[in-house]
C-alpha cells in the first residue's frame, strides 16, 4: 500500500456458524438449508452443542469454556459443509430461490441454484466486498 502496509485477510471460520456452535456464516444460510434457526432446536435435538441453550442443571453439568471442536461431528455442521463443498453430489436436487433466504443481502438475488451453488455464491459475494473495503 501507501505506507507500506499490507493486510491479509484470514476468512475462516469455525464449525460453520455461530449457529451451529461456532462462528461464520449467517443465520440465513442455515435456513436457506432448511434448519430452524429461530429456537433451540438444533441444540435440543443433538444437531449442535449451542452456548445460550446449555442447562447448567441438567446431567452434564456446566458448559465448558469452549466445546466448539465437538460440534464439528455434529448434524447442523457436517450438513452445511456437506452442502457448501459437495451439495451438487449429494443433495442434487435441493435448491434455493432468493427469496427463501429472507435476510440475504439485497444484491444477493440468484434465483433458482442449487445448495451448493448458492452458498458459494454468497461467501464469494462476501470475500470480494471484504475486500473492496480495504483495498
Amino acid at each position: 500500500g501507501d505506507f507500506g502496509l499490507y493486510v491479509l485477510i484470514d476468512p475462516h471460520q469455525d464449525v460453520f456458524s455461530r449457529f451451529t456452535g461456532g462462528d461464520g456464516a449467517p443465520y440465513w444460510t442455515l435456513e436457506a438449508a432448511g434448519f430452524d434457526v429461530d429456537n433451540s432446536a438444533l441444540h435440543d435435538t443433538g444437531s449442535a452443542v449451542l452456548h445460550p441453550f446449555w442447562n447448567a442443571s441438567s446431567e452434564f453439568g456446566d458448559m465448558p469454556k469452549m466445546m466448539w471442536t465437538n460440534n464439528y461431528w455434529k448434524l447442523g455442521t457436517a450438513t452445511m459443509f456437506t452442502l457448501f463443498f459437495a451439495g451438487d453430489v449429494y443433495a442434487p436436487g435441493m435448491t434455493v430461490e432468493s427469496t427463501t433466504a429472507a435476510k440475504q443481502p439485497q444484491n444477493g438475488t440468484c434465483g433458482n441454484k442449487t445448495i451448493q451453488k448458492f452458498l458459494q455464491r454468497h461467501y464469494l459475494q462476501f470475500i470480494d466486498a471484504v475486500a473492496e473495503t480495504v483495498k
